[in-house]
Order: structure tokens, then sequence, then C-alpha cells
């Protein structure tokens, strides 16, 4: 039996009150079931004080994001909360189990479905309306057949999500091993003299990491715009921008991207061991990062000109332009960056609007949660108007998802 979506769940509106955890609909997991933490807000919404026009959920109510309902942001609750004016909230009005529809409306041809019924001249703008989603077409299996399903599709998700947990666990400890052999053959702790067959005159490029890393926390003292995140982005642009080639970073197109953790983890790491700034994080993981100086805080500017030559001024010229940018802000400039100078690379020569296409569709689905449209356009100025501008040179981003999943 085939019924359009109106026939199977009601639109509502239900008032909000201000006990109500507030909820989020993702493309990867539906609709979240506890409070955003501090670190989410700041990451992927920002909360207006007067909730009152925000829209209550109850358990086995719809909800999906109008501007992403176009990439799988559609979720069914399993609690009491509230969600973002922004969001369409519907509850079954037939004898149905919500569960199956999350699963089924978040599968290809039902998200092409959704696509299609979306408003808008371009992807990043496009908007899924209630009198557009009411007129998809679902099948409406019997009640037993649609809890096996929505069952079954549970349990194979949870196995993939401990599989993936077990591989990421993996990588991160192969990644610390990598980084604790390097810093120990750096300092000496490790002898590897006797297993070097073949010798090199390649540069040192957790040297060059030190060195560059420490300039940028060195300029940044004191300024309580940057973190982590900040020193990332910089490296990226050092790179990229600057020509420091020798920094050989890898970087990816994920959520916080350009982002390459085992450059950060080995320069931090090596920072601390070699005497100039230790990392701290005192929330713990998701919490802001500062830079603690020790005792040889300051002293890399003796080998910085020697490492970087002309490159060294051109360095401080970037942090001193960056300096005032919080990480929002950096962030975006480092992604406008990236993809401009992908496009460069691949022989294209993008306007403003394919560079922020490029930012809020082709990049990584949290992106459009973080930016707006007018957001990057501001930015993009910004950065013709300070010549950062890239030239097609240097490090290319890796794409981390399936091209597909923004189509």
């Amino acid at each position: 039996m085939i019924r359009r979506a109106g026939h199977l769940f009601q639109q509502v509106a239900e008032p909000n009150t201000d006990d109500l955890p507030v909820l989020s609909v993702s493309i990867h997991t539906g609709i979240s079931d506890r409070q955003l933490g501090d670190e989410e807000r700041d990451r992927k919404v920002n909360l207006i004080e007067d909730r009152s026009s925000y829209k209550r959920v109850r358990p086995s109510y719809l909800a999906y994001n109008m501007m992403r309902a176009w990439q799988g942001a559609v979720g069914v609750s399993t609690v009491d909360g509230a969600v973002s004016p922004a969001y369409v909230v519907a509850k079954p009005v037939r004898d149905l189990y919500s569960p199956y529809y999350q699963f089924l409306l978040r599968t290809p041809p039902f998200i092409e479905q959704m696509r299609q019924g979306s408003k808008g001249i371009t992807d990043f703008r496009l908007r899924l309306y209630w009198e557009q989603f009411k007129l998809i077409m679902l099948p409406v299996p019997p009640l037993d057949e649609q809890k096996r399903i929505a069952q079954d599709a549970e349990h194979e998700i949870s196995y993939a999500a401990q599989v993936a947990a077990k591989v990421s666990l993996s990588v991160e400890r192969l990644k610390e091993r990598r980084a604790a052999l390097i810093t120990a053959a750096v300092t000496g702790e490790l002898d590897i003299r006797q297993t070097v067959i073949v010798t090199t005159t390649k540069p040192d490029r957790l040297k060059f990491r030190v060195i560059v890393g420490a300039e940028i926390i060195h300029r940044h003292q004191n300024n309580p715009k940057f973190g982590r995140v900040k020193l990332q982005k910089e490296l990226y642009l050092a790179e990229a921008h600057i020509g420091i080639t020798e920094l050989e970073g890898n970087y990816l197109r994920e959520a916080a991207g350009p982002l390459d953790r085992a450059l950060i983890d080995e320069t931090e790491k090596a920072l601390e061991t070699q005497g100039f700034y230790r990392a701290r994080q005192p929330d713990g993981i998701g919490g802001a990062v500062s830079y603690t100086p020790l005792p040889k805080a300051g002293q890399h500017v003796v080998e910085l000109k020697t490492f970087l030559g002309p490159r060294a001024e051109a360095l401080r010229n970037l942090i001193n332009l960056l300096r005032d940018l919080d990480r929002r802000q950096v962030e975006a400039v480092a992604t406008l960056y990236a993809v401009w100078n992908d496009a460069l690379m691949d022989g294209k020569k993008p306007d403003d609007t394919a560079i922020i296409s490029g930012v809020l569709a082709e990049w990584h689905a949290e992106k459009g949660e973080k930016f707006s449209e007018g957001d990057l356009r501001v930015r993009l100025a910004w950065m013709k108007r300070q010549g950062l501008v890239p030239r097609g040179q240097g490090p290319r981003t890796a794409h981390t998802m399936t091209r597909d999943m923004f189509s």
C-alpha cells in the first residue's frame, strides 16, 4: 500500500516550554535524544535567548530541517524536546511505527524525492516546505513489518558504529605511536643509526612544523581568540599561501577542515618535548586549547630565518592579518581558500558563487550548519581586499565522504 506523507503525518507547531532540551536533526544520525552541549551549540547552531519560537517535539514525532532535507536531515524523536523554528514537525495520524519512516526517508530514493520537492535556485538555498513534503509517496507495510525493518536497521547501524569505533581507535593509536617514534628519534631517545640504510637531504618536516608552529603561537600570545583550531588553519595557510611546503600537510575535508590531525599531534608533542610550548585543555576533549610557554618559548626565532628565509616575513604578515579573526571566522577563510585553490588546481576559474557553493555543498555537511551564504560572501570579499588569494599551488584537500552525498 502506498500513501502520501500527508495522509500519514500531520504538521504541528506545539508551543515550547523553557525546560525542554534543545535537540537537533543531523544528516548522519537523525534527531538527537539529548540537549546540545556547549561545544555543539557553538559548532552547529546559534541558540536565541527567547525559545518561545522553538517547536515542541514528542516521542514518535517526525522532524526535518527545511534547509537540509535534501541531504537527509530528517528524524523521529524518542524524547520530549524542542527544535529550531527552521524545522518542520509532524505527528503520526495513523497507526504506524515512526522509526521505520525515519530510516525510509534517509535512503537515497526518498532523499531524492525530498530534493526534487525542495524550492531554491541552488543546492545551498533549497528549502523543503510542508506543502511539498506531504506529497511524497511512502510505502505502508503492515505494522509488524515496519517494526521488524526498523529494528533490523537499528541493529545493523549499531554494529557498523561499533566496527567504526574500533577502526578509529586503532588509527588513533597508530598515529600516537608514529608521533612518539618521530619525537623519540628527533630528541635522540631512539638511536636509528643502525637501521638507516639510505640518507637523504630532504628537509626535516618535523623541524619545520615546530618552527612554524612556535612562530604562530608566539605571535598570538595573550590573544583570547587563539587556540588549536586557529593554529591548524594558520598552518594550512602557511603551506598553501606562503608556500612553506616543507610542512607536508595532508589536509582533509572534514567538519573542522582543512584538517590534518597528525600534523597538529606531531607539532604539539614536539613543541612540548623541545621546551617551547605545552598544549593545555583544562575542560577535557572538546574544550578550548591554550598554549603555555615553556623555558625555550620565543627562542625559535634564532632558527626561523635560517629555515624560512624571506618566507619568515610573509608568515608574520599572515599571522598578523588573521590575528583579530575568531575561530569561526578563520575556519571560514581557510575553507574558502581551500575550495578556491583546489578549483584553480583543476584548471577552473570559479566565481564567488561557485566558491561558496563548494564550501556549503561539496565540503562537509556540517559546513552548511556553521556558515550562511551571507557570512561566506563577507569573508570572501575581505580575503580579496587583503590579497589572501590562492594561486592554485600547494596541498590539495582530500574528500572524506562520497561526492554523491551532496547531489
